[in-house]
C-alpha cells in the first residue's frame, strides 16, 4: 500500500503472484542433464535460473509425475509448496534448460 498525492491509501501491483508471472512468461524445455531426455515443457516467469516449477505452469510432463527421468531413472526434483501453490523444487545440476 502506498499513499497518493492526496494522502489516500491506494494499492499498487498486479494483484496475485500467479497473474504477474504469466504476463512475462516464456516457454522453456527442461532436459535431464545425464541422458538429455525431455522432461518438461514449462511456462517460466522471470529471467533467472530455474529453481522451482509450479505445477500449474507445466504444459507437457513426460515423467508420469514421479519426478524421475523416464530413461535413466535419476531423481531431478522434490515436491514442495511455494507461495501457497504446489511446486517441484529442482535439484541443481540434474537438469538443463533451453528455450
Amino acid at each position: 500500500m502506498v499513499r497518493n498525492f492526496l494522502g489516500r491509501v491506494v494499492s499498487i501491483g498486479y494483484g496475485s503472484i500467479e497473474m504477474s508471472s504469466r504476463r512475462s512468461a516464456r516457454m522453456v524445455r527442461v532436459y535431464c542433464a545425464d541422458c538429455g531426455e525431455l522432461l518438461y515443457k514449462y511456462r517460466k516467469g522471470g529471467s533467472g535460473r530455474l529453481v522451482k516449477c509450479f505445477k500449474d505452469g507445466i504444459v507437457q510432463d513426460n515423467t508420469e509425475g514421479d519426478l524421475c527421468c523416464p530413461s535413466c531413472g535419476q531423481a531431478f526434483a522434490r515436491e514442495t509448496m511455494a507461495y501457497g501453490r504446489p511446486a517441484n523444487k529442482i535439484i541443481q545440476g540434474k537438469v538443463t534448460v533451453r528455450r
